[in-house]
């Protein structure tokens, strides 16, 4: 008589896992892309509380272009300046900046303008 093969749940739960694991590390990575993580407010640099030369990730909403100068204004109605020579995101979008406080207006060193994926 031939031996009956016991079905195992161990196959099943580490696919579970494995499936948990890349779902937790996607939503991370989104949502640091996204400006979910780590980002400071334009309106604590807006009023002083973040000194020249810090280096900032912020998110907003692309209010202006001309050429290479760029705003972006958060939901507060805050303001921040900037260059940016790379690609541009459509007017209207909402945009993750990385760059450097030069004053209490404006971005320099501007690393990355890049629009936000899937968490507006």
């Amino acid at each position: 008589m031939p031996k009956k093969k016991r079905k195992s749940g161990k196959s099943n739960k580490r696919v579970v896992l494995v499936i948990a694991v890349v779902a937790v590390i996607a939503v991370s990575v989104v949502a640091w892309h996204d400006g979910l993580i780590g980002v400071t407010s334009i309106g604590d640099i807006n009023s002083g509380d973040v000194s020249t030369g810090t280096k900032v990730t912020v998110k907003g909403e692309l209010t202006f272009i001309f050429q290479d100068v760029m705003t972006i204004t958060d939901d507060d109605g805050n303001s921040l300046a900037f260059t940016w020579d790379g690609d541009k995101p459509a007017l209207g979008s909402i945009v993750v900046v990385r760059g450097e406080v030069t004053s209490f207006i404006t971005l320099g060193e501007v690393t990355s303008v890049d629009a936000v994926w899937l968490l507006r």
